[in-house]
């Protein structure tokens, strides 16, 4: 599907959800992310790309969370260009 981005990651043990944000900027600051608007709940998933992310490279990090808070962030993947 045309602005979909496919994303297989490494399951946490016992989370309840995962929260995915990408950015086109440098994939190592942080604060250049933005949330996907859904919450994932597998490992497995498909999203939408906003268009202003289309056409250059992005980068993810996924934050799996459950009833004691978030953990930590995964390193940033990807660097892929979903058109």
């Amino acid at each position: 599907m045309k602005n979909q981005c496919d994303v297989n990651y490494d399951p946490v043990k016992d989370a309840d959800s995962y929260l995915v944000k990408i950015t086109k900027d440098a994939p190592l600051d942080a604060s250049k992310y933005v949330s996907i608007d859904d919450i994932f709940y597998t490992s497995s998933i498909s999203f939408i790309v906003p268009a202003g992310f289309l056409g250059v490279p992005i980068w993810i990090k996924v934050t799996a969370s459950n009833t004691a808070g978030k953990g930590p962030s995964s390193n940033p993947f990807g660097g892929r260009i979903i058109q």
